[in-house]
């Protein structure tokens, strides 16, 4: 696996060799200030690889720190992700870091069947100072270790970076293949070997290699990149675009997008709520008996929307044999749930709150109770504390309620509802929100917690998710 892209001088033999990257033997650390040619040098690696190999032998994942130089590569057929720079950009670097993780250690437990992957970091010591904060350096750790680990396992990295000085030493140190350009300190060059005089002349694209010592100029298209990729691409005509390894969380998506079915088959209940952000998989809620579940949230932050959503998804939910979940509501006459068809029964005012508890009671089959704007709702003859308390195995009370005042609302009837420390925190105050179900926030969120988007907790674990919405 020999990717040659550059032309080196040979002085001694009098001669001009092709210069490449040997993917066998590691990888490939190209450093030097901007303007130097390390960018190109990445374009010129991707299109030479792309042009030779098929995009079913390969995958190319591109992040890309600088200016968006790299940004044409995402249109080529072997590009599995492309993640841009900028703050707006923030969520795609850390599911990159993710996904090189995740990928290496799949790779290890399997390794047969997977294609050779490339990724190409332009920008190494940017992504650096991005990420140095305490869930940063923790997602570094884990990019360091898939390059350390990566080459042997089909995952090479080709990576650049403007200051040599900022290169860790988890990189530097297991990094045999490194391609010198113009630096703004000449004793950087000694730190590979290379003395002061040998430093490659102040034009872009020329770099001495440090295993060689020969001067070396990298080859550039010959073309606009956008176009030079366009007829690398149609070499491939026929190829379909890869699905997106990387992704981005929705804004939005409903229960249909989703693609998960609620199960209120044994123990425990599975409820999906929506897509997680980690990994853009379903996110469920787990419920065991006698548990209930609690939502919370500022006003307008997805609440109603969200029982609506799992009122849809019990709808359709997996049982045992015998009778459909049936899904009832209490609430007041603003609140959505009032006139959804998804509800089988509404006690829309306080007076039919009673006779919808004691309905409850006598109800055969599995039942799924949702009252909306919960801290609103009086309990005064207990009706709701007794049905909580007596446990009973096919009855789930789903609550929502604005944070600020169920965190003040010490005697109250959700405090019942809370001990499950199960639900979902929408659009939280990080400082005080998660006391209501027992577990920590996390201080920084790599998406905008927007309408709909708020923390899962289940059983003191959080997870990042963009509810869902009715179909």
């Amino acid at each position: 696996m020999q990717v040659s892209f550059a032309i080196a001088d040979d002085p001694d033999r009098q001669r001009q060799i092709p210069a490449s990257w040997d993917l066998e033997q590691g990888n490939l650390l190209l450093m030097g200030i901007p303007g130097s040619g390390t960018s190109t040098a990445l374009t010129s690696i991707a299109l030479t690889i792309a042009n030779a190999m098929s995009p079913n032998d390969l995958d190319l994942v591109v992040l890309d720190m600088g200016s968006g130089d790299l940004a044409p590569l995402a249109d080529l057929p072997h590009t599995t992700g492309y993640v841009g720079s900028g703050s707006g950009s923030r969520e795609q670097q850390v599911r990159f870091l993710r996904y090189v993780r995740a990928e290496v250690d799949r790779r290890k437990a399997d390794p047969r069947g997977h294609r050779r992957t490339v990724v190409l970091i332009d920008g190494l010591a940017t992504l650096r100072e991005e990420f140095q904060d305490y869930e940063g350096i923790e997602l570094m750790e884990g990019l360091y270790r898939a390059y350390t680990d990566g080459p042997e396992l089909g995952l090479s990295f080709a990576c650049s970076t403007t200051r040599a000085k900022a290169v860790p030493p988890a990189i530097d140190e297991v990094t045999t293949q490194k391609w010198l350009f113009r630096l703004a300190d000449q004793y950087d060059y000694s730190a590979a070997g290379i003395r002061p005089n040998e430093a490659p002349a102040a034009v872009p694209g020329r770099c001495i290699v440090a295993g060689t010592r020969l001067q070396t100029h990298v080859a550039t298209p010959g073309a606009e990149l956008d176009l030079a990729v366009a007829t690398v691409a149609s070499r491939w005509t026929g190829s379909r675009r890869k699905p997106d390894v990387v992704g981005r969380l929705p804004e939005g998506v409903t229960v249909s997008e989703v693609g998960a079915t609620a199960s209120v088959v044994g123990e425990p209940w599975l409820i999906p709520v929506g897509i997680r952000e980690a990994d853009l998989e379903p996110q469920y809620l787990e419920l065991y008996e006698g548990e209930h579940l609690l939502i919370a949230g500022s006003a307008r932050s997805g609440k109603s929307t969200l029982l609506l959503a799992i009122a849809e998804s019990l709808r359709g939910a997996t049982h045992a044999a015998g009778p459909p979940v049936s899904v009832w509501g209490a609430c007041d006459r603003r609140s959505p749930l009032s006139g959804s068809p998804l509800l089988d029964r509404v006690a829309v005012v306080a007076d039919e709150l009673p006779a919808l508890m004691a309905g409850a009671r006598i109800h055969s089959g599995p039942l799924v109770i949702l009252i909306d704007d919960a801290e609103r709702v009086d309990d005064a003859d207990q009706a709701i504390s007794n049905l909580l308390s007596a446990g009973l195995s096919n009855i789930v009370v789903i609550a929502s309620g604005r944070a600020d005042d169920l965190r003040t609302l010490y005697s109250h009837w959700t405090k019942a509802v809370r001990k499950s420390r199960c639900g979902v925190l929408l659009q939280p105050n990080v400082d005080y929100d998660g006391e209501l179900l027992g577990v920590t926030l996390p201080r920084r969120a790599p998406v905008a917690i927007t309408p709909g988007r708020g923390y899962a907790c289940v059983a003191g674990a959080v997870a990042l998710v963009q509810t869902s919405a009715p179909s």
